[in-house]
């Protein structure tokens, strides 16, 4: 009789102790996951703000122009702390909106002359250029917005 109430005690031991294993282990697996997701965030929006363009100025005069019929010329330099995979630019005018996505490739301190077509929206209004990282991902805190766009000069 002795032995039937030892070999009774010993399963619920047993399962107690493989119960709180399982438990210890599925835990540690959520928590693994939720670490590497929390730091894929928090790794990005720092990125974003590692970024930053701004247009080239000669004499306090911007590197942005269009020739009063359908082309836009801005001259760019990547001024931020890490490389930028490309930029997207949105014209606003008169007849509409247009947007572009310039994959191009622009190391830090790099500049980049760009050219791009804006007939489709009559007269240039305004141009909003924003810097994008890895895997399309646009960094809008660090937008450029200008709404005085010259004519260029056609000098000889």
């Amino acid at each position: 009789m002795n032995i039937i109430n030892n070999k009774k005690g010993v399963s619920p031991v047993i399962s107690t102790i493989l119960l709180i294993a399982f438990a210890a282990a599925l835990g540690m697996v959520v928590m693994s996951w939720g670490k590497s997701y929390e730091g894929y965030s928090i790794i990005t929006d720092v990125r974003c703000e590692d970024t930053s363009l701004k247009v080239v100025t000669i004499r306090n005069d911007p590197l942005i122009c269009h020739d009063n019929k359908s082309q836009i010329f801005i001259t760019l330099q990547n001024n931020g702390e890490m490389d930028i995979s490309g930029i997207k630019i949105t014209m606003l005018g008169k007849d509409g909106i247009t947007s572009r996505n310039i994959d191009k490739f622009i190391k830090v301190a790099d500049i980049f002359v760009m050219k791009t077509d804006y007939s489709s929206i009559g007269q240039l209004q305004k141009v909003i250029i924003v810097p994008e990282i890895d895997e399309n991902k646009l960094c809008v805190i660090n937008d450029i917005e200008l709404d005085e766009i010259k004519l260029c000069k056609n000098e000889n």
